[in-house]
């Protein structure tokens, strides 16, 4: 299945998102639909609470988010813990400021990684933590595979913008 001919078939809650609870995503076409290309690039992160390096590098997502979002660049973090954990994920996104900053998702761990990469069109394992940026379009521009450092935070943004749009952190 590919992204644009997933896109039609989802709906998510906007409700639900303005109400500070984590959309949900119960299948592979609602998870198409919150890929779907649009007028800005967008930043998808993956991630998960039993994943120790995902918690490790929250603080540092959650300040490539704002700093995307200065950029004019969309953020989707998409937690993969399941339903169950929804609260939990939910606490600690609220406790490092992420809620204020992006779109906050669960991803049913019914989804297999082999469906988020055929989405992607991109091989990856499901390994976390995962940062994909993703052009106006729909076309994946770049990944990061594993936990996000200064350097890969720049290319990440880099590949979304243009070159003299990103500058190093602090300054």
């Amino acid at each position: 299945m590919t992204l644009s001919a997933a896109v039609l078939a989802a709906s998510l809650s906007a409700a639900a998102a303005q109400a500070g609870k984590l959309e949900r995503l119960g299948d592979a076409r609602s998870l198409a639909f919150s890929l779907r290309p649009s007028s800005s690039p967008l930043i998808v992160h993956f991630w998960a609470l039993w994943c120790a390096p995902c918690r490790e590098e929250l603080p540092r997502q959650v300040r490539l988010a704002h700093r995307a979002k200065e950029k004019g660049i969309a953020v989707l973090m998409i937690n993969l813990d399941g339903f169950a954990k929804e609260e939990a994920a939910r606490a600690l996104l609220a406790k490092l400021g992420a809620l204020e900053v992006g779109r906050h998702a669960q991803l049913d761990p019914e989804v297999q990684p082999s469906e988020v990469s055929a989405l992607l069109e991109q091989r990856w394992s499901g390994s976390l933590p995962a940062t994909f940026g993703i052009l106006p379009g729909g076309k994946v521009a770049s990944s990061v595979l594993g936990t996000i450092s200064p350097r890969k935070e720049r290319a990440l943004l880099g590949s979304l913008l243009p070159k003299a749009a990103v500058k190093p952190a602090g300054e």
